[in-house]
Order: structure tokens, then C-alpha cells, then sequence
């Protein structure tokens, strides 16, 4: 494949059944939510860690390992507790996490819900699968339409063939 070959297929494969979904949307959303928890006004931009500048790195973290070294040595006790209390960042992605993907049979995740577990009854009743069903039934109808143009093609080119060979013999027939 060429470079710009491989670009757009790197581009078409970004825009699929998920692009833009709300619930990933959503999900997405909680976690960045979740990564700016403070506990006792303490969060992780105190510790250096803050977003990248580019928009482009779509909210890749940065980590300023001084700032960071320097937290810890004066704040350790703080730093623990911002990862590992109740309230915790750590608490709150495992919510995030467990409300999004749950795979309990008395309350799936949104996320599990909308693509299926496998085993479950979810594996086949799903927003995914039934995407997928629905776009397989528009490719056989279009498969069929193909195939049903392309005999009614042929049938044409068939039967123009036989009306020229029959035009050159009543020609040949003329010219003698």
C-alpha cells in the first residue's frame, strides 16, 4: 500500500460503528471527570501531572517528574490519599469503569449493553449486532441488485451481438 493508501485507510477506520457514540462519549467524559478528582484539594496537577498542550494528543497525560518527586517527599500521605481513599481517584475510575462495563446479569454496563457479552444473553441481543445484521441485509440486497443488473446487462449485450451478427450477414448478403 502506498503512503496515502495507508492514510486513508487509517482515516476510514476511525469512523466506524463507534464513532461519536454517545455512550463511549459519555464514558469517556466520566474518566476525564474522574481525573481531576481532588481529595482534600489535592489532585493530580499538584503532582505534575497535567494534560499535554496539543489538542492533536487527545488528553494525553504529561508527567513533570520533579514536581512530582517533590510532592511525594513533602506530601506523601496526601499523594496516597488521592489515589487510594474513599473518595480516591482510584474509587472513582473503578465506578466509572464498573457502571460502563459491568458484567453483572442483574445490571450490565452501558458499554457491555450496547456491544454484548459473550455467553450472555447480550452476546447476540445488542446495538452492536444489531447494526451489524442490518448493514449485512442492506450488502445482500445490494449484492443481489448487483448481480440482477449484471445479467440484465449481459442479456442486453447477448442479445445485441446476435442483432449485429444478423445486421453483418444481411449486409454480407447485399454486398454480393
Amino acid at each position: 500500500m502506498s503512503d496515502k493508501e495507508i492514510e486513508k485507510w487509517n482515516e476510514n477506520a476511525k469512523v466506524g460503528l463507534l464513532y461519536r457514540d454517545n455512550n463511549v462519549q459519555k464514558f469517556l467524559s466520566e474518566i476525564r471527570s474522574a481525573m481531576i478528582t481532588r481529595v482534600d484539594g489535592f489532585g493530580l496537577a499538584d503532582l505534575g501531572v497535567t494534560l499535554t498542550k496539543e489538542w492533536s494528543d487527545n488528553g494525553k497525560l504529561e508527567i513533570d517528574e520533579s514536581k512530582l518527586d517533590s510532592a511525594i517527599e513533602a506530601y506523601g500521605d496526601k499523594v496516597a490519599n488521592l489515589f487510594t481513599g474513599e473518595n480516591g481517584l482510584a474509587s472513582k475510575l473503578d465506578s466509572v469503569i464498573n457502571k460502563a462495563i459491568s458484567t453483572d446479569t442483574k445490571k450490565y454496563g452501558y458499554l457491555s449493553q450496547m456491544a454484548g457479552i459473550e455467553g450472555t444473553k447480550t452476546d447476540k441481543d445488542n446495538l452492536i449486532y444489531k447494526q451489524m445484521e442490518s448493514i449485512n441485509k442492506v450488502i445482500e440486497r445490494l449484492t443481489t441488485k448487483y448481480e440482477n443488473e449484471q445479467e440484465r446487462y449481459w442479456k442486453q449485450y447477448t442479445r445485441l451481438e446476435t442483432l449485429m451478427a444478423q445486421m453483418q450477414s444481411s449486409l454480407s448478403y447485399f454486398e454480393q
